[in-house]
């Protein structure tokens, strides 16, 4: 018999599979990993299973095997209260010699 993980884990391939021929690069793609005596999948912000771009497009994927309200309203709750005004790309730095809020330099991409 075929697990419910494993037909999620089939279908979010074969959606990703579509995006790269239609020019998609992925950014991100869930897993599972094992916590103590559970496996535990992990996906963006619990909602996306998938995030893809191509250029300046971004796309963030959720693949089910049923159209469920519940999930569909987390996905419109997410948007309403993180709705993107701005984005910012930063690179954070460790300095294991300093201490307390120093010990990160975070460069800040405003203009690539």
């Amino acid at each position: 018999m075929v697990k419910p993980k494993q037909i999620g884990a089939r279908r979010e391939n074969q959606v990703l599979k579509e995006l790269e021929r239609q020019g998609f690069r992925k950014l991100f793609k869930s897993y599972t990993i094992k916590m103590g005596y559970k496996f535990v999948g992990l996906d963006f912000a619990d909602l996306f299973d998938l995030v893809v771009a191509k250029g300046k497009e971004w796309k963030f994927i959720s693949v089910k095997s049923r159209n469920e309200k519940k999930h569909r309203e987390a996905i419109k709750n997410f948007i309403l209260q993180h709705k993107p005004e701005k984005i910012s790309f930063e690179y954070w730095v460790h300095n294991k010699y300093k201490r307390g809020s120093k010990k990160y330099k975070i460069i800040d991409f405003k203009e690539v």
